[in-house]
């Protein structure tokens, strides 16, 4: 009697310029004992991410205690193997492999970089527990539409590693950032609008819009030509020349309504950008 091979798949996807192919098999979710394996290597990327239990992987002779939420890339060529006495009855294991088409393309260069320097990452939140679940359940029930939705979970899986290695990838997704410039546009302008009264720093800002306070800081350069906190500071200075001129608010007032945290800095900024004080521009200015 014929055995019957597991159900697999090569998924093409692409994070902007850089494409790839995800192997999937229906086997891709494992549990217990089942995870032992004995010393092997692919000659492409291999992801591993456990969601309960604990075990003991063998990597190039380095052994590593992974635990629920921990990933682990293995790297084309790399041999390993998972040490039987070390897998915990517990023990639930994902594995995907990943391979990318166009190696040459200066984007797919910084990813193949970007997943060499990793080998361990930790998932505190349990983002991708959920993901993983669906991935295997869609291979699994292969329900209509499902190649579709193994796609979209594919892309969303490789964006929540890149997210979580908290590595620079503006050189991955700079297509994605052209594409969009107005999305980010939009959104900085929302959120400094918002918020410019209040006492915010870079790092609410890149909370805000999901992105590292170094790459926050390069879109904003990116959007308007100046940094953070000039922008800010130019928002604040607009506000105030209208309640200067429109409003008979006291000075002091008008700083603090507009973010500025003392009076004195206020008058600095002011005089410094438009060569004269907040109290003469009002009394050149004011409306009648």
């Amino acid at each position: 009697m014929l055995k019957t091979l597991p159900f697999s798949l090569n998924i093409p996807t692409s994070l902007c310029d850089v494409k790839l192919n995800v192997h999937l098999s229906e086997l891709m979710r494992v549990s217990g004992a089942l995870c032992a394996s004995a010393p092997h290597n692919h000659g492409d990327y291999e992801l591993r991410y456990l969601t309960s239990g604990s075990s003991n992987q063998v990597i190039r002779g380095d052994e590593i205690t992974l635990h629920s939420g921990d990933i682990v890339l293995l790297h084309p060529g790399e041999t390993h193997y998972q040490t039987e006495e070390s897998i915990t009855p517990n023990l639930v294991q994902y594995s995907i492999r990943i391979l990318v088409k166009n190696k040459d393309v200066p984007a797919s260069q910084a990813f193949i970089k970007m997943l060499d320097s990793i080998t361990t990452l930790r998932d505190d939140r349990y983002v991708l527990a959920p993901l993983f679940n669906r991935l295997w359940k869609e291979m699994v029930e292969r329900r209509d539409g499902f190649f579709n939705y193994l796609q979209a979970l594919c892309t969303s899986i490789l964006i929540e590693i890149v997210r979580i290695s908290g590595l620079d990838s503006s050189q991955i997704f700079t297509v994605n950032s052209n594409k969009y410039t107005s999305y980010w546009h939009d959104r900085l302008d929302r959120f400094l609008h918002d918020h410019y009264m209040e006492d915010i720093k870079l790092e609410d800002l890149a909370e805000e819009i999901s992105l590292s306070p170094r790459h926050a800081s390069r879109m904003v350069m990116k959007e308007y030509g100046i940094s953070f906190i000039s922008k800010l500071t130019e928002i604040r200075l607009d506000n105030a020349k209208y309640l200067l001129k429109h409003t008979d608010r006291d000075l002091a007032s008008i700083a603090t309504m507009c973010g500025f945290s003392s009076y004195s800095y206020f008058t600095s900024c002011f005089k410094k950008k438009l060569g004269i004080t907040p109290g003469d521009y009002r009394s050149k200015f004011k409306s009648k």
